[in-house]
């Protein structure tokens, strides 16, 4: 099955490769026709997506930017190489094009209803998110100097699909995030190469945008983890005090942060650098007796610790994280996630651990 996966990826990059060298050559163009044709045969999903997206640049690409003109020669042949490819690909289907096409037709319409359903053994967009952060920001660029320099090609239309249809939860999405993962690739190296060739990038504004992007990244997935996490086994105690502190205000309104009003916890000082003992706080405020959990988890959704689970009498109530798991050792970079639970009440915050 993956086979068929990694080769219906590698012909669709020749497609794209091949189209877009056909804006000078017809022979480019056969090959293309060719190539699409076996890609509809081997890999129905990796089709789909790409004559999607094939579709929209079919229909805008004769779009002329300087003159605003619709080059209808261009449509036309853009059309003629539609109907060939299908062609092609039901040439693969003679005899089995009941059960192979039609049978698609009802789980495809039924994907735009009802979303969030996704057959497959794939991460999650809320895990596939956290993987990114290496090259998300160089990809931005990437598709920011796109759209400046007005190079509209079939990857744009073809990232813009995907980014769709995954974020949505449309059809098949999760097989998509692999499709959408290769276009943030080939985006980021565009934006790498042309901020490298206009010296507008150093390690740590790179460093910078990652960390400010995942502050905003949000928090929808660890709910669902809850579900699955054993009763916490960290426990409060002199050994490791030096990990975690917890400690009881008086409510007074010198002590009651507006932020603290209105969501019920907050983080201070969520950069921290473990190895120079610093350290974050989560504040929570307790409105009446309610059990009270505190969990870290890590970018795969991971539980680093466990750091309160107690019933607490009305209050503010402070804990102190010093960048340690549960075994008491240092964690690595990266980005944490807070998830804070008093009684009904859930709350999600994070920290980023650098070194």
């Amino acid at each position: 099955m993956y086979y068929k996966n990694i080769l219906a990826l590698s012909l669709m990059l020749f497609c794209i490769y091949f189209l877009k060298k056909s804006e000078n050559s017809n022979l480019f163009f056969v090959i293309f026709i060719v190539f699409s044709g076996i890609l509809a045969g081997i890999h129905r999903p990796t089709f789909y997506i790409f004559g999607l997206s094939y579709f929209f640049y079919l229909l805008l690409s004769p779009i002329n930017n300087s003159n605003k003109k619709y080059n209808f020669n261009l449509l036309y042949k853009n059309v003629f190489g539609g109907i060939l490819i299908i062609l092609l690909g039901l040439f693969f289907y003679i005899g089995t094009f009941s059960r192979a096409i039609f049978s698609m037709i009802h789980p495809v319409l039924e994907g735009f209803i009802e979303t969030g359903n996704s057959p497959g053994t794939f991460i999650s967009f809320f895990e596939y998110k956290f993987l990114t952060l290496a090259y998300l920001p160089f990809a931005i660029f990437g598709f920011l100097f796109l759209i400046k320099q007005k190079k509209i090609n079939f990857l744009f239309y073809f990232f813009i699909v995907n980014f769709i249809i995954v974020y949505f939860q449309f059809f098949f999405f999760n097989r998509f995030l692999i499709h959408l993962d290769i276009a943030l690739i080939i985006f980021s190296g565009y934006g790498f190469s042309k901020l490298i060739e206009n010296k507008k990038v150093s390690n740590n504004d790179t460093k910078i945008i990652q960390n400010k992007i995942a502050q905003n990244i949000q928090f929808s997935g660890i709910e669902s983890k809850q579900n699955k996490i054993d009763e916490p086994s960290y426990s409060l105690s002199k050994s490791d005090s030096t990990s975690v502190k917890m400690a009881k205000e008086q409510i007074t309104p010198s002590t009651t942060n507006p932020l603290l009003e209105r969501d019920k916890a907050i983080v201070g000082n969520n950069l921290i650098n473990p190895l120079k003992n610093e350290y974050a706080i989560i504040k929570v405020k307790v409105d009446e007796p309610a059990r009270v959990k505190i969990v870290l988890y890590d970018k795969r959704i991971k539980v680093v610790s466990n750091l309160i689970d107690e019933q607490k009498d009305p209050g503010i109530y402070e804990v102190k994280w010093y960048g340690r798991n549960s075994n008491g050792e240092i964690v690595s970079e990266g980005v944490y996630f807070v998830y804070i639970q008093i009684g009904n009440t859930v709350v999600k915050k994070n920290i980023i651990v650098i070194k």
